[in-house]
């Protein structure tokens, strides 16, 4: 299958379309179809990869540009905080997460709030979230 893409004239359905064709076509399972997908995602990953920092460098001098109906924007990396080493931030971070482990506790077994045995403070039970189903995929080497 070859996909020809022209500057401008790129519709997204249209070629998702086309890379569905033998499943829709009943020529190909799903399974077969989603793991080839999976692979051309990889790929393509693995191009940009390749091509990520010669691009940042490009937008770093065009700053905001249109090309081939994408808008790049350049956006300058940030400093992050790093609390490494401090005991007063890893003493909170510990404190929370026990608060957390102890209010799942509590919204699992329908318990009601507790007192916090060193503050006082309650502690009410959290309340779950739930997510869709879903289904994981790995690479598997060869």
């Amino acid at each position: 299958m070859k996909l020809e893409i022209k500057k401008s004239e790129i519709n997204h359905q249209q070629l998702a379309a086309q890379l569905l064709l033998p499943y829709t076509n009943g020529n190909a399972t799903i399974e077969d179809t989603y793991t080839k997908l999976l692979h051309l995602q990889k790929v393509i990953e693995l191009a940009q990869s390749e091509l990520k920092e010669k691009m940042c460098d490009f937008a770093r001098e065009n700053k905001s540009y249109t090309t081939n109906g994408i808008e790049i924007n350049f956006r300058a990396g940030t400093k992050r905080a790093v609390f490494e080493d401090n005991p007063i931030i890893d003493a909170a971070a510990a404190r929370l997460k026990s608060l957390q482990d102890i209010s799942k506790s509590l919204a699992r077994s329908g318990g009601k709030p507790v007192a916090d045995i060193k503050t006082g403070e309650l502690i009410y039970p959290c309340y779950f979230k739930e997510s869709p189903d879903t289904f994981s995929v790995t690479f598997k080497a060869k």
